[in-house]
């Protein structure tokens, strides 16, 4: 019932606010997984597939995450590190920390490319920046609009992954262990690391709220975690959002 968008009036306009889990989307902070990289690249690889159709292009994004994100300044594969970055017209680093919003997308090698195929603004959709470097996605709230983000966890096709939503208990699965025992999960053969992406919680949420006022309108994305009776306020974005 949370995740409805909600418009109160009030004089002279009105108010409206939508509550989004912030754990049913690709955290692309989750590419850097200590421990099992592989596994986490090849699920943004995945999930890449689904909107660029060249593959050296998605290798390329792939490996420039990576190493946007992880601390040293060596480059993988087809990434790209200072060196790369400090060539360019308008020169800058790389970051080697975690991304703090999706825009900073815009400054991976290999994006400029993939604007040629016309799939990033349907990516933008799907994905989102959490200051945590795992995947922690909440199987009761994965839409079939969002089903390339458990198809591409899951190492399955998107078809799979939206008959998980649609036969999805209508309370939604009890524990994580509920879902790990699906026949469709059960034949992927998870590994221990992939098992741990997969949640029936969600900590993370994003509060969209909208006043208008006379003519005049007022944007307000604000990202907080809930922990138990607590609140902490992550972020907060005026206007817009990437």
């Amino acid at each position: 019932p949370w995740a409805e968008v909600f418009e109160y009036p009030v004089q002279g306009g009105s108010i409206k606010a939508e509550l989004v889990d912030m754990q049913a989307c690709f955290n692309l902070n989750g590419v850097n997984i200590t421990g099992s990289p592989d596994a986490a690249k090849d699920a943004f690889n995945r999930l890449l597939e689904n909107f660029i159709q060249d593959s050296l292009v998605s290798d390329t994004i792939r490996d420039s995450l990576l190493d946007w994100i992880d601390e040293d300044t060596n480059p993988s594969n087809y990434g790209a590190e200072d060196a790369e970055y400090e060539s360019l017209t308008n020169p800058y680093l790389a970051a080697n920390n975690p991304l703090g919003h999706t825009s900073e997308l815009r400054l991976i090698n290999g994006i400029d490319q993939a604007m040629e195929y016309g799939g990033i603004d349907e990516l933008k959709k799907v994905i989102c920046v959490l200051p945590e470097t795992t995947f922690k996605v909440n199987v009761n709230t994965v839409t079939k609009e969002n089903a390339i983000v458990l198809s591409a966890l899951l190492g399955d096709t998107l078809d799979s992954a939206i008959n998980i939503i649609e036969s999805r208990p209508e309370e939604g699965f009890k524990d994580q262990a509920t879902f790990l025992a699906l026949s469709e999960v059960q034949a992927m053969d998870l590994s221990e690391e992939q098992i741990k992406w997969f949640d029936v919680t969600t900590k993370y949420f994003k509060l969209n709220t909208t006043a208008k006022f006379q003519g005049s309108q007022f944007k307000l994305s604000t990202i907080f975690r809930l922990d138990d009776d607590s609140i902490s306020i992550i972020s907060r974005e005026f206007g817009g959002a990437f």
